[in-house]
C-alpha cells in the first residue's frame, strides 16, 4: 500500500460509497441482521472515510499555519536604509 494510494479512487469505492449512503438512509434497524462479510466491508468503508477526513483536516491545519501569519502580519516589512531618493527640480517657478 503506497503512501498516496488514497488518491486513487476506483469505481468499486465509489459504488461502495453510494451503497453505504443508501443503506444508512432507510435502514430501519435491519443493519444488525447483515452477514459478517458485509459488516467488515462497512467497517472498512468507515475507516477509509475517517482516514480521508483526518488527512483533509491535517491539510487544512497546515495551510492555516502558513497562510494566517502572512495575512495578519501586524508589523510592516522593513525597507532598505540605503534606498536612493530622487527629488525632481522645479524649473518653471
Amino acid at each position: 500500500m503506497g503512501f498516496l494510494s488514497f488518491l486513487k479512487r476506483g469505481e468499486a469505492n465509489e459504488a461502495g460509497d453510494r451503497d453505504a449512503e443508501r443503506g444508512r438512509s432507510g435502514d430501519g434497524g435491519r443493519g444488525r441482521a447483515r452477514g459478517g462479510a458485509e459488516a467488515v466491508d462497512d467497517v472498512q468503508q468507515l475507516r477509509l472515510r475517517a482516514r480521508r477526513r483526518l488527512i483533509g483536516a491535517a491539510v487544512l491545519v497546515g495551510v492555516a499555519v502558513i497562510v494566517f501569519p502572512l495575512l495578519f502580519e501586524t508589523q510592516p516589512r522593513p525597507i532598505p536604509v540605503d534606498l536612493p531618493i530622487d527629488i525632481p527640480r522645479k524649473d518653471g517657478a
